[in-house]
């Protein structure tokens, strides 16, 4: 473990914004977990848990919560069956490289999870998902450190109670584990092309009705690059709202005022696009002087400046969340976690 006092996080959040660190924790191996926690003072639920903070935005220029970065590694195969493989990771494995890993042993699951920035520990949290997939397809159980039972303890994907975005880690059980490692249940099958009309588009222009798990990797990464910038290079969360789910009846009455809105079912009623409602909202693009919404996707906000504070974010945010309010009466969530 290695503790450090008053650290520059700005590089630890996908936005970039600015922020001090009073306590900065390296977490390196499991074993390591109660001496942290009892050096911090038994201040748990001020905790935060951190991986590489892509979806984690600083609320203020000095955060005082301590804050544990997780950079326990970890790859190894666990079980292998005639038709599957489980496959063990560490929390702290960078994803996008777990991903890679997985593609060129030939097995199936996680191959439309491409490209997602954050560490592997962080996907069950808000159940990643992306192109019709999502973690929760794919976790057989993980291992976490148990704050409240001061234990290790394991617990099964259906335990997770996973939703869209969610999980019980960032509901009834939030700040009470910490999670360690990641156990995937990965098929040996040919791959399917992702159920999403942008792969599925991709690959009738390819003429390729059987594309290899490298392939669809590639088409993957290839869209994503199109609709979303390099965090790295353009600061950004991703997608920052969630596509809203609103009762039957509701989208009944958008779908007759708007044909052509994009909609899905869902089981609890119809989840429908909020970047095309930002579109159509005449936001695309559009500047809020320091923070812009992205020209290729009205889903993500991009900082235009180093000196680009939490102020305007918000101030963004909400001009979003107001003008959307006004044309479709439904309220956009933020994805990403404010921390302060």
């Amino acid at each position: 473990m290695l503790f450090k006092a008053h650290v520059d996080i700005a590089k630890y959040s996908g936005m970039a914004i600015p922020s001090i660190a009073h306590t900065f924790v390296e977490l390196n191996r499991v074993e390591e977990i109660p001496e942290v926690l009892q050096k911090l003072g038994g201040h748990e639920e001020k905790i935060h848990i951190l991986g590489e903070g892509t979806n984690t935005i600083w609320g203020s220029s000095i955060i005082t919560r301590p804050i544990i970065k997780i950079n326990i590694p970890g790859f190894e195969v666990i079980e292998e069956k005639p038709d599957a493989m489980f496959v063990e990771i560490g929390a702290g494995e960078n994803w996008d490289k777990v991903v890679e890993k997985v593609v060129n042993l030939g097995l199936a699951g996680i191959e439309a999870l491409s490209a997602i920035p954050g560490t592997a520990g962080a996907t069950p949290v808000q159940n990643v998902g992306a192109y019709g997939a999502d973690i929760s397809q794919t976790l057989h159980s993980l291992r976490a450190y148990d704050i409240e039972e001061k234990k290790m303890v394991t617990i099964s994907a259906n335990e997770c109670n996973f939703t869209y975005r969610g999980s019980m880690f960032k509901g009834t059980a939030k700040k009470r584990f910490i999670i360690t490692s990641i156990l995937l249940s990965l098929s040996k099958k040919p791959p399917q092309i992702p159920d999403y009309k942008d792969t599925k588009a991709f690959f009738e222009r390819e003429k390729k009705a059987n594309p290899t798990l490298q392939e669809i990797r590639g088409a993957i990464i290839e869209i994503r690059k199109l609709k979303l910038p390099d965090p790295s290079v353009i600061p950004n969360c991703g997608s920052f709202f969630k596509n809203p789910i609103v009762p039957k009846m509701q989208a009944d009455e958008l779908k007759e005022k708007f044909p052509s809105m994009p909609h899905y079912p869902d089981p609890n009623g119809v989840k429908i696009s909020a970047g095309w409602m930002i579109e159509k909202a005449g936001l695309k693009g559009k500047s809020f002087g320091r923070i812009a919404t992205y020209p290729n996707n009205a889903l993500v906000l991009t900082s235009l400046h180093k000196d680009a504070q939490i102020d305007d974010l918000l101030s963004a945010r909400d001009k979003i969340v107001t003008k959307v309010k006004e044309l479709f009466d439904v309220n956009l969530e933020m994805e990403p976690e404010i921390i302060s």
